[in-house]
């Protein structure tokens, strides 16, 4: 019995230092700035993803990508997709549409999921870095 106790109490006191550690972004650390500027067009096409922080919508993902497709009405189409549980498993994607935010250059997207504009499907999409080749990109959001 005095053993299961040291064990439970053991990894209770691990649990509590992985919840009390730190958030990420220290204190004072300087706010996330995306890059001046983006030129859009040269960004559309399809995209692989690395690495990631994970999101409700990629549990259990693997082979991530996101494709962009520029519209007529200056808009951004977006496409995710992604294979369940495996690499070979069954395709899953979610469909969005991007409006570029004024005043960002295009470094700074605005990126609705949902069929209509719903504060639960909407996010910041901004560039943080991009190499002048547009071959790879850090892309995240304020918080």
């Amino acid at each position: 019995m005095f053993r299961i106790l040291m064990i439970v109490g053991a990894a209770m006191a691990v649990l509590s230092a992985c919840v009390a550690g730190p958030s990420g972004r220290a204190k004072d650390a300087p706010p996330l700035e995306a890059v001046a500027s983006v030129d859009v067009a040269r960004y559309m096409g399809l995209w692989y993803e690395i690495a990631r922080y994970p999101t409700s919508f990629q549990k259990e993902c693997e082979g991530t990508t996101a494709e962009y497709t520029a519209r007529a009405d200056g808009r951004v189409d977006v496409l995710n997709t992604c294979r369940f549980g495996t690499k070979d498993g069954a395709p899953r994607s979610a469909e969005a549409v991007a409006r570029v935010m004024e005043g960002s250059n295009g470094a700074r997207l605005f990126v609705n999921f949902a069929p209509v504009p719903l504060p639960a499907g909407r996010g910041n999409y901004w560039v943080l870095h991009l190499d002048e080749d547009y071959q790879h990109a850090l892309i995240g959001e304020p918080s």
